[in-house]
């Protein structure tokens, strides 16, 4: 039986994918053949030899300009303030440090996530609801430029 393998080709192709949509993470499963992708500030040369193993982790650059905002803790994370409201974010708004991105439910208490950097939304990229743990990647921003 053919080893399990993943072309350099593909996984270029979801590097592209992961810098389009703003990924921090990609994980990709084809027969037994696994590649999982993590976005970094350090950019690495993906070697095919370094594909033949059945999984694989590959840093790839993020550009400098975009900023991460992650989960200050685990528990359900809400995009608004209550059902049918508007979100505190959307992709092309404008955030300023210390303003509201989120809030996170945890053991009936609801804490407030708020921006720790000043940037354009790129995206928010954890669906209303879902849980969280600390750490995990809520909302990109991209830093403004000067006179924005």
């Amino acid at each position: 039986m053919a080893k399990p393998q993943i072309l350099p080709s593909e996984v270029s192709e979801l590097i592209r994918i992961a810098r389009q949509y703003g990924l921090s993470e990609v994980s990709v499963q084809q027969g037994e053949a696994r590649v999982f992708l993590r976005l970094t500030a350090d950019a690495e040369t993906i070697s095919p030899a370094v594909l033949s193993s059945p999984s694989v982790s590959v840093p790839v650059e993020r550009p400098a300009n975009v900023i991460q905002i992650t989960s200050p803790m685990a528990g359900v994370f809400y995009i608004s303030p209550s059902p049918g409201e508007p979100p505190f974010v959307s992709a092309g708004d404008i955030v300023r440090e210390g303003d509201p991105i989120g809030l996170i439910e945890a053991m009936k208490v609801f804490s407030e996530v708020l921006s720790d950097h000043t940037g354009r939304v790129k995206g928010v990229l954890v669906p209303n609801g879902q849980l969280v743990q600390q750490g995990d990647l809520l909302v990109e921003l991209t830093a403004l430029e000067p006179g924005e």
